[in-house]
């Protein structure tokens, strides 16, 4: 619900590309190629307000 009231906001999943089932994956990683546009923006990034963190999959923090 909130990444639909911030303008901008997305799923964690969405914006990090998370895998989507945490349990079979043993050892998840972010699908963000490191030259990508969305990894020049996370190195740059000083905050990621990341709405009920504690609700996730232990896998996905």
């Amino acid at each position: 619900i909130a990444a639909n009231l911030l303008e901008g906001g997305r799923t964690a999943h969405s914006a990090l590309k998370l895998p989507l089932n945490m349990q079979i994956t043993e050892t998840p990683i972010c699908n963000i190629a490191k030259n990508s546009a969305m990894a020049k923006i996370l190195q740059v990034c000083k905050l990621i307000v990341w709405d009920e963190c504690t609700m996730v999959h232990k896998r996905s923090s």
